[in-house]
């Protein structure tokens, strides 16, 4: 917090946003070991939120200029001032709670933490195999939230035991990010009020780009997450919760 609110770069974000998912897992989990992790968890949902716009602008950007649209382009000189503003709302709210006695003192737990892991598999392998059948990217990008979430809890509890796991949840998560990041920059590209043709013709590209990362997420989840996989992922949840 203290590294992106006295510079937002690009990294300071990305490791922000990444440690700031984790403690929302972990907020989540030892709900009940934690003093006011109701109200941390509502200024960590903040905080995620400021950075993910700082990031999601990040990524469109360099997706740009990835495939060949000039720095000098209309599009990339919006995104950059974007950007801009958006860091600078995320350097104000992170610096207003860094005054602020965020941090509760904790003591050892004594009870069992609330894993409810195989609940959380159930549901997530459900939804799995309804989404893997869609095209709607809002759907989509919902079940890579929840991936993320499940993946942050097993490194939490057992990442050893839950490595194999780990793996496959990550390349989903991957393979929708990508589509979720494709998404991003076309819609941004879209809804400018004047494109150059180079902008026009980009937005389309990516609009395939979604495409084929919804085809590489499928192929993926068909391989990965069958039935013989959601038996042994059960069993494992069990040994870990019991």
């Amino acid at each position: 917090m203290y590294r992106s609110a006295e510079a937002p770069t690009e990294k300071s974000v990305h490791d922000l946003r990444v440690i700031i998912n984790r403690t929302a897992e972990a907020l989540r989990i030892f709900e009940d070991e934690i003093p006011h992790a109701r109200r941390l968890r509502k200024i960590v949902k903040q905080i995620r939120e400021r950075a993910a716009a700082v990031r999601d602008r990040d990524v469109s950007r360099r997706l740009l200029l990835r495939y060949r649209l000039l720095k000098s382009d209309h599009a990339c000189i919006y995104l950059l001032g974007q950007r801009d503003l958006a860091a600078e709302q995320l350097q104000t709210f992170l610096r207003i709670q860094l005054e602020k006695e965020l941090l509760p003192t904790l003591e050892k737990a004594d009870r069992k933490p609330r894993i409810r892991m195989e609940a959380q598999i159930v549901e997530f392998l459900a939804n799995g195999s309804i989404v893997a059948d869609s095209n709607n990217v809002a759907e989509l990008h919902s079940f890579r939230k929840s991936a993320k979430r499940l993946r942050y809890t097993i490194e939490i509890i057992d990442p050893d035991g839950g490595g194999k796991w780990l793996t496959r949840l990550r390349r989903i998560q991957d393979e929708l990010g990508q589509m979720h990041d494709a998404r991003v920059a076309e819609q941004f590209l879209r809804t400018l009020p004047s494109r150059s043709q180079a902008a026009k013709l980009l937005a389309s590209r990516l609009d395939s780009k979604v495409q084929a990362h919804i085809a590489a997420f499928r192929k993926t989840w068909k391989r990965s997450f069958g039935e013989e996989s959601e038996k042994a992922w059960l069993s494992w949840a069990h040994s870990v919760e019991h």
